[in-house]
């Protein structure tokens, strides 16, 4: 794996993807830091039937949404430090294929409609969106030539 040239399409690819995959991880965190009712209020928007408190539910929405969010920091690192960050552009392909994956499987095991529940979809857009942009710009690119290589 190379990493496309700085400034190249394929390099501005590469940064849209991480960004949108920030974006798309990092607003879990909003669950993190709110109340119950404000976070079911949020779910309850995007078709959620009444979820009645439960501390452990709770406890497992706030759990989640760290992890989540955490993920959306990973996702910022290499906009840093791409060379730093290399080796975790396609770990975060895959993660996002996978989530992508799943959330089509559970979809449709839970028979959702998206006239009632509006976010599923954009969702799996989201996931293979992200990780399609990541493999395309980490794919079949020439090594950055040094100076010696000159």
């Amino acid at each position: 794996m190379y990493l496309p040239n700085q400034g190249s399409f394929k390099y501005n690819i590469l940064k849209f993807a991480l960004i949108l995959g920030f974006c798309g991880w990092g607003i879990s965190f909003l669950f993190t830091v709110t109340s119950w009712s404000y976070s079911t209020g949020i779910l309850y928007g995007m078709g959620a039937s009444e979820i009645v408190y439960q501390p452990l539910l709770d406890y497992w929405l706030k759990m989640a949404s760290a992890v989540f969010g955490a993920l959306g920091i990973v996702f910022l690192l290499p906009l840093f430090n791409m060379k730093k960050y290399e080796v975790l552009l396609p770990i975060l392909g895959f993660i996002s294929l996978f989530v992508g994956i799943v959330l089509i499987i559970s979809s449709c095991n839970n028979s959702l409609d998206s006239d009632i529940h509006i976010t599923f979809i954009p969702d799996i857009i989201f996931c293979f969106v992200t990780s399609s942009c990541i493999f395309y710009s980490i794919t079949s690119n020439k090594p950055l030539k040094t100076e010696s290589q000159e």
